[in-house]
């Protein structure tokens, strides 16, 4: 089967993916070459001669000298740069990052960026805007939209999607990334168990709310789960880092395949987005809250049978379209009939199930839970539906006000 097979398959092959899939979409994948290995970073010579040889190369403050020395007797063979230092000052912001670009050499062909989830926006946010080719050496396992078409930034506010190019090539040296890993080794958890959250939504919006929505994508997520499950039990060792960096990478690819960017966007987004601007905390560092949090509405919804009906659920989300877009739209061809609901509730239900007991084990695994007032979180759930315009249950929830 196409998704046991995208399952086995090692990151080393997921480079220019494109197929044709069940679902009916032309999947394909912009990163062109990426590798998982314990020497990635020696891979850098071999590609960096095809694109040229000035450069802008950014690091995550967190990278250490002696890092950057190892880093930088790879970059001496290849090219001639510029160095800049990634170290945003709260939630990562268009502005700060054209003032990143602004560092940057006029006659530079090329970015590489060293780090994490957050350098990783900047690189694809960069190389938009300025048309170069980029590299991501990523050595700190905090993310899991590296490999995707677009950047996530705030601006006035409000984090949302702005044009982004996917790394030409993504490396991760596990040598390297080892140190940094063992320190966010929980963190890296939080994120990878969040995407059962995102499973489930996709497969709430694509019954009931006419959503698009891919199986095969679906399956190689959950499988990347399971992966990332016995390891909420082990110590942050060698062999549980690379397993956890393979998880996150092959969920980057994964939801990379998605032609519609946002599908893969969905409730735990928008919660988590909400959390990170009201508490200040990173969106990485309140995976494991936000996800438990947003499992435990979801598992009560389902169990309490909501009532969906088909003429009163088109309502709401037309009038939510009106005030998110100001267009008013059809959208009565787009959901369910009325019995929808009910006819998958046994499913939704043991997805968010599932959903709450993987999250809940991921937030007890956490050794450095944020401390925040989760009178937040109930403000954060009737807030950010009105922000942030995903499908699946939140969006229900919020349309339908029974977050009021």
């Amino acid at each position: 089967m196409l998704e046991k097979n995208l399952s086995a398959m090692p990151i080393e092959n997921w480079g220019g993916l494109s197929f044709r899939c069940k679902c009916g979409a032309r999947h394909e994948i912009n990163v062109k070459e990426a590798a998982l290995t314990d020497d990635a970073c020696y891979m850098i010579n071999a590609v960096g001669k095809k694109m040229g040889r000035r450069a802008h190369v950014v690091y995550d403050a967190a990278i250490d000298a002696e890092t950057r020395r190892k880093i930088a007797q790879r970059l001496d063979k290849t090219f001639e740069y510029t160095v800049s230092e990634f170290c945003p000052d709260g939630p990562l912001t268009r502005t700060y990052c054209d003032g990143v670009m602004a560092e940057s050499a006029e006659e530079a062909v090329v970015t590489v960026c060293v780090g994490g989830a957050a350098v990783c926006e900047y690189g694809k946010y960069a190389s938009a805007v300025s048309d170069r080719q980029w590299i991501f050496l990523c050595l700190i396992p905090d993310g899991d939209n590296f490999a995707c078409d677009f950047a996530r930034l705030y601006d006035g506010g409000v984090k949302g999607l702005f044009p982004g190019r996917a790394p030409d090539v993504l490396l991760c040296d596990t040598k390297l990334a080892y140190p940094y890993a063992a320190e966010v080794f929980d963190v890296g958890l939080a994120v990878a168990a969040r995407n059962i959250l995102t499973v489930a939504d996709a497969d709430f919006a694509a019954r009931i709310q006419g959503g698009r929505g891919c199986d095969v994508i679906n399956y190689v997520l959950t499988n990347c789960v399971r992966q990332a499950v016995p390891l909420f039990k082990k110590q942050a060792g060698k062999s549980a880092v690379r397993v956890l960096f393979d998880c996150l990478l092959r969920i980057s690819l994964a939801k990379s395949l998605c032609n519609v960017k946002t599908a893969y966007l969905t409730g735990i987004n928008a919660f988590s987005d909400m959390l990170e601007f009201v508490t200040g905390k990173s969106e990485q560092s309140l995976a494991a809250a936000s996800a438990y949090t947003l499992a435990s509405v979801y598992k009560a919804a389902t169990e309490d049978k909501l009532p969906l009906a088909a003429g009163k659920d088109c309502l709401a989300h037309r009038e939510a379209i009106i005030r998110l877009t100001g267009e008013d739209r059809d959208v009565s061809a787009g959901f369910a009939d009325a019995d929808a609901f009910e006819k998958n509730r046994e499913r939704l239900a043991f997805n968010a199930d599932i959903a709450f007991r993987v999250t809940k084990a991921a937030a007890a695994a956490d050794r450095n839970p944020p401390k925040w007032d989760f009178s937040a979180a109930s403000d954060c759930l009737k807030t950010c539906c009105d922000v942030y315009s995903y499908g699946g249950l939140l969006s229900y929830l919020g349309d339908a006000g029974l977050l009021d």
